[in-house]
């Protein structure tokens, strides 16, 4: 991906939880993070954006614009990252990612 493509990118609602998920003994076990997106009907504010940790919603936004008039396609691009404010993370970190999908319905967790 182009630095050009990069900006063209409709981002999603930026969130906030109210409990933090990934602090203290929760840091070291492995979570299973859910993400859904229902695109607006052209010109229509109805798209959709929710978050899911471990089957419980944590984010929800709704009546999204996220493609304006545009109907030709969908969704053309996902991507994942952490974000800092303030000019990063305090510290060093990682951050281990498995299993990662993308589906038409929701496919669960699985056994934890």
């Amino acid at each position: 991906m182009t630095f050009q493509d990069a900006m063209r990118y409709t981002r999603l609602p930026d969130s906030v939880e109210a409990t933090p998920s990934f602090l203290g003994t929760d840091a070291e076990r492995w979570r299973c993070l859910e993400a859904h997106v229902r695109l607006n009907r052209p010109g229509l504010p109805d798209g959709l954006y929710e978050v899911f940790l471990d089957g419980e919603q944590r984010v929800s936004a709704s009546n999204l614009d996220l493609r304006g008039t545009f109907a030709d396609y969908g969704l053309n691009g996902v991507m994942m990252h952490g974000y800092w404010e303030g000019g990063g993370s305090p510290i060093d970190q990682s951050r281990w990612v498995d299993d990662f999908v993308i589906a038409t319905a929701p496919i669960g967790c699985g056994a934890p």
